[in-house]
């Protein structure tokens, strides 16, 4: 039948004959059968979770990463969402993997444990400036966890332990000194 319903979180981008003839919003419509065709767009905000990846550092160490992107269609930007890209989920998310990989292989493992928020902001900047021409607005990307290998996982906590015993050693000293 030619009812179509559009809910408030969807919008409908409808083609007559193949070419755009605009968006649907929410409400009643009646799209002609056989003419024109309806591609729905959720509109609200999505969550995906990147599953685990291995990437490597600036001073060639290998991580592995997960973190999760929040982003959403925007409703006056649905028609670019349908006809600009092919998947608009799937772009978002190897773009995302494509930009994590060049910004994790700029900094070094000291300072991809240090400064998580900076890479997740350099992230989300970066993928702003591409999806933007899809009509997706990422909102957040949250780095769940950033894993060294397990050799340098044990160096980092040997460096921890002698730089506490250092610290105790030094304290003790100075207490038997005065």
């Amino acid at each position: 039948m030619g009812i179509t319903i559009v809910n408030q979180y969807d919008r409908v981008v409808v083609r007559r004959w193949g070419s755009f003839r605009g968006v649907l919003d929410p409400g009643f419509h009646w799209l002609w059968p056989i003419m024109e065709q309806g591609d729905r767009v959720d509109i609200r905000e999505q969550v995906d979770r990147v599953p685990t990846q291995k990437y490597i550092t600036s001073d060639n160490v290998v991580v592995d990463m997960d973190f999760v992107i929040y982003y959403r269609v925007l409703a006056h930007l649905a028609k670019e969402a349908v006809l600009d890209v092919l998947n608009y989920r799937a772009a978002v998310i190897n773009l995302a993997f494509s930009t994590l990989r060049s910004v994790i292989g700029s900094t070094t493992l000291a300072q991809a444990l240090s400064e998580r928020e900076r890479i997740q902001d350099q992230l989300q900047l970066r993928m702003d400036g591409v999806t933007g021409r899809w009509g997706v607005k990422v909102s957040q990307v949250e780095i769940n966890e950033i894993d060294p290998p397990p050799g340098v996982k044990s160096a980092m906590e040997r460096e921890k332990s002698a730089a506490a015993i250092k610290t105790a050693d030094i304290t003790e000293s100075e207490g038997k000194r005065q």
